[in-house]
């Protein structure tokens, strides 16, 4: 029998918030409509929670508008992006984009006839939901919608974020 050979220097490891990053993660682009008024914002955290009854968690920062307008709305629109659709998850991340209406100018959408939120063309997936929940956690809230509709576009990799870049998935 061999002996186990233990490392005697020690082992370096990154902060927590390098770690987090090291997490791959899908690009969407929430969406919703409160009092008429279109709004949009790039996250990196939405997964399934549920197949029956189908719900969706996506996370937001505590105090961001975009949590503001879906509370208000109580409904919300996820569309999954594919990975050609990298410029969609800059412009809708960007804080220069621009409000309401204004954010939209040039971008191929279709208004869900479940939300009235709109859903960007050339998605991997759509979500339209229904405000279920909302969860306190740490800096975030977890944002729990009931799935009213999904659909399924044409497939391919999906936009993922990997060490703080985007990046492709692997099919």
């Amino acid at each position: 029998m061999r002996d186990i050979q233990v490392a005697t220097r020690p082992v370096l490891v990154p902060s927590r918030a390098t770690a987090l990053d090291r997490l791959t993660r899908a690009i969407c682009v929430v969406t919703t409509s409160a009092d008429g008024t279109p709004h949009a914002a790039t996250i990196d955290s939405c997964t399934a929670v549920s197949a029956e009854p189908a719900l969706v968690l996506i996370s937001l920062t505590n105090g961001s508008t975009m949590l503001d307008f879906i509370e208000r709305a109580g409904t919300f629109a996820v569309s999954v992006l594919a990975f050609d659709q990298e410029p969609l998850a800059r412009r809708f991340a960007s804080r220069s984009r621009g409000l309401a209406f204004t954010q939209f100018a040039g971008v191929d959408v279709s208004i869900g006839p479940w939300t009235k939120a709109p859903l960007l063309h050339g998605c991997l997936a759509w979500f339209e939901c229904e405000l279920h929940s909302t969860v306190a956690a740490g800096d975030h809230q977890l944002v729990i919608g009931s799935v009213l509709e999904g659909s399924v576009g044409h497939g391919g990799p999906a936009l993922m974020r990997q060490d703080r870049s985007y990046c492709r998935a692997a099919l």
